[in-house]
Formats: C-alpha cells, sequence, structure tokens
C-alpha cells in the first residue's frame, strides 16, 4: 500500500521557514517561547488566507 500526499508549496511556508532556520542554528534542541516574527506572520496570514485542497490517495 502506497500513500501518496500533494501539499502545495504555498500550503507549507511555516515548515519552509522552519527548515531554512534551522540553517542558521547550532546544532541540537531549540524551544521558542513565542514564535519568530516571520513565522507568527505567516501563521496569520495561514489563519485569514485562502484555503488550499489537497490531494490524498490511500
Amino acid at each position: 500500500m502506497a500513500l501518496l500526499m500533494i501539499i502545495l508549496a504555498l500550503a507549507n511556508r511555516a515548515a519552509d521557514f522552519m527548515a531554512k532556520l534551522g540553517h542558521y542554528l547550532s546544532e541540537g534542541l531549540h524551544s521558542f517561547d513565542v514564535p519568530h516574527v516571520e513565522l507568527g506572520t505567516i501563521l496569520s496570514s495561514d489563519l485569514s488566507g485562502p484555503l488550499f485542497s489537497r490531494l490524498c490517495i490511500y
């Protein structure tokens, strides 16, 4: 059985931002008390922005 999930890049901006941020942090576990300013903006726009359909094939 294969699972295929397509997620549009526009719907994955928060994950993309966190991955890029990881390149600038030292190695190890990092926790944040508040989201990075830019990440907060991305999350806010996700809440008020358009919905993106996601294709899931099981």
